[in-house]
């Protein structure tokens, strides 16, 4: 019984613990070379997971709105769905800046990819 006991304790602490060293914050990876936005929670040590990755032709709009008052938001419009990626929250000059940067790289470049967006396989 209290062995039992023990083990399912010791399986709870390690849960908690790995949760507690997991990141909180969202950071997005673009990577032109490769086409691809990727999703990732860096934790403490520097190690990153990843949560989500996409092609740049997954993306057909990119706007700016309103999300409170003096803040506006940076998205990323997903093809076919009506989902919407939220890249980052700003005053309206910050991300007018990175709005045109963005639109350059992104949505700019897609006709000349001559391989896949995500997981592309070279010769």
């Amino acid at each position: 019984m209290r062995v039992g006991l023990s083990a399912v304790f010791a399986v709870i602490g390690y849960l908690l613990i790995n949760y507690a060293n997991h990141g909180r914050v969202v950071e997005f990876q673009i990577d032109p070379n490769l086409g691809e936005i990727r999703e990732v929670v860096r934790n403490r040590s520097g190690t990153s997971r990843l949560i989500g990755q996409y092609g740049f032709d997954a993306f057909y709009d990119m706007a700016i709105t309103p999300c409170g008052p003096e803040k506006v938001a940076l998205v990323l419009k997903q093809s076919g769905t009506a989902n919407a990626l939220v890249i980052t929250q700003g005053t309206e000059p910050q991300i007018g800046t990175l709005y045109a940067r963005l639109d350059r790289d992104l949505l700019r470049a897609n006709a000349g990819r001559r391989h896949q967006a995500v997981r592309p396989q070279f010769g």
